[in-house]
């Protein structure tokens, strides 16, 4: 079973494990997980171990009999012991198919799988909330043409009561954002967004002051990031994942740089794009991530596509039936049944 380097990784790891975390301890994990590929792997194994334990038949064929009076970490032990590199092995890193599932190895006359937003495709279809629909939308105008978000530009007017600056609703602004106005490096005035146009935005002092023409307005870290990942959605939405990969990558080092700390979404819509474009390694380990927040159906889908473009079918099969039980919306649900069905009827 992977695990973590150690210290305090095991320490928050072995206090998941026991139901014991705190709020705070928690959000830790999380953030450590993102930086360690042993711990994210290691609470990816836990979550697969707890969805198989709620499973009777699943229990009944992996796991010792127990007098159901231990306590419950000894019977977790038993439980991890007994399932978490079987587990692991069989749902994700390519098990034997059994009797009636058609080899995992490709026929080389198979058309590779090639993975897509559009449920009418033919293709195995990826889920991804923030990209729903986004290729039936076969267009590439203003999306396409608009700029990249700005982290920070110039103040254009100053008065006694109310200023102006070149930075707007493509940066993430909104009514009621507050932004930083920095002269020479130093902060000289907070100001709070009263209006809000697509290229620029008005705003009244609420701390420092005075502003003058030319001082520069910087956006926070996590405004910027968000800004940037609407950029990417609109690049998806006007058909070009290619950018929208390129961009996501850069604002993904823009998050390591800045402290911050991606959602599970961000992660999963992150390894769609490298499906897209083919990256299955990169795609399992943001879809890892995703997961360990825990098992969420639409990221056990793309799961089980990236095993199909690796040409395992066997196990593309479990996870698809996993993601079924993932609790899906009715939309994701019909999604990932039509997958199975597919692969199902592949030669």
């Amino acid at each position: 079973m992977p695990g973590p380097a150690g210290g305090r990784d095991e320490e928050l790891l072995e206090k998941h494990r026991r139901g014991t975390l705190t709020p705070g301890e928690a959000r830790e994990l999380a953030r450590r997980s993102l930086e360690n590929e042993e711990l994210a792997e290691a609470l990816m194994v836990d979550g697969l171990i707890e969805e198989g334990l709620s499973d009777p038949a699943f229990r009944a064929r992996w796991l010792p009999a127990t007098t159901g009076t231990e306590p419950g970490y000894w019977r977790w032990l038993v439980a991890a012991a007994a399932l978490s590199a079987a587990i692991l092995a069989f749902w994700i890193y390519r098990p034997a198919p059994p009797p009636g599932i058609a080899s995992s190895q490709p026929s080389k006359a198979a058309a590779r799988p090639i993975p897509s937003l559009n449920p009418d495709s033919g293709q195995p279809v990826l889920l991804a909330g923030r990209f729903r629909g986004a290729e039936s939308v076969a267009f590439r105008g203003e999306a396409a043409a608009s700029r990249l978000p700005y982290e920070s530009r110039a103040v254009t007017a100053a008065g006694d009561e109310e200023i102006t600056f070149a930075l707007g609703s493509l940066d993430g602004l909104a009514h009621g954002a507050r932004v930083t106005i920095l002269r020479k490096d130093r902060e000289v005035a907070l100001v709070e967004v009263t209006a809000v146009f697509r290229e620029r935005c008005r705003g009244r002092v609420v701390r420092g002051g005075p502003v003058e023409t030319g001082d520069e307005v910087r956006v926070d870290p996590a405004t910027h990031f968000a800004a940037l990942w609407t950029r990417v959605d609109a690049l998806v939405t006007a058909g070009d994942p290619a950018a929208a990969r390129r961009l996501a990558l850069s604002a993904q080092r823009f998050s390591e740089s800045n402290g911050i700390s991606p959602k599970p979404e961000i992660w999963e819509a992150l390894g769609v794009l490298h499906l897209l474009a083919g990256d299955t390694a990169d795609a399992l380990r943001s879809l890892e991530k995703a997961i360990v927040a825990g098992p969420r159906a639409s990221a056990l889908n793309n799961l089980a596509v990236q095993m199909e473009m690796k040409g395992d079918a066997a196990a593309a099969l479990r996870l698809y039936e996993q993601a079924l039980g993932a609790q899906p919306s009715l939309s994701d649900r019909q999604t990932i049944e039509q997958n199975l069905i597919r692969l199902r009827k592949s030669p």
